[in-house]
C-alpha cells in the first residue's frame, strides 16, 4: 500500500507519510473550510453586499496566511529560518481559524436572516 502512495502525488495529500504532513495538510483544509463557512454567512447576513464581504473576506485571509512568505521574500531573501517561517504560518492560521470562529458567532446570533 505505501508504494501505491508514493506513486501518486493526489494520494500523499489523502494519506500524509508523517504525522506532521497530516497535521500540516488537514489543518489547511480546515481553516479554509471554516474560511469558506464565514463567507457563505455573509452572504446569509447582508444578502449582495454580503457577496461582495465574503470574496474580500476569503482574499484578506488568504493573504494574511501567506503574508510571512511575502514578508521573507520581498524584505530580505530568506530573512528568517525556513522552520520560522513555518512556525509564522501555523500561527497565522490558527489567528486565522479563531477570528473565522469569533466572526461566524456573532454573525449566527446577530445578522443572519433566513
Amino acid at each position: 500500500a505505501t508504494e501505491i502512495i508514493s506513486h501518486s502525488d493526489y494520494l500523499q495529500i489523502l494519506i500524509p507519510q508523517s504525522f506532521i504532513e497530516f497535521i500540516l495538510y488537514y489543518g489547511v483544509g480546515f481553516m479554509a473550510v471554516v474560511i469558506l463557512f464565514t463567507a457563505i454567512l455573509f452572504e446569509r447576513s447582508y444578502r449582495v453586499k454580503g457577496i461582495v464581504l465574503g470574496v474580500l473576506y476569503g482574499s484578506l485571509a488568504v493573504i494574511l496566511f501567506f503574508s510571512p512568505l511575502f514578508v521573507n521574500e520581498s524584505i530580505a531573501v530568506n530573512f528568517f529560518y525556513p522552520l520560522e517561517v513555518l512556525l509564522l504560518e501555523i500561527v497565522m492560521g490558527f489567528i486565522i481559524i479563531i477570528g473565522s470562529i469569533l466572526l461566524s458567532k456573532f454573525l449566527l446570533k446577530s445578522r443572519v436572516t433566513v
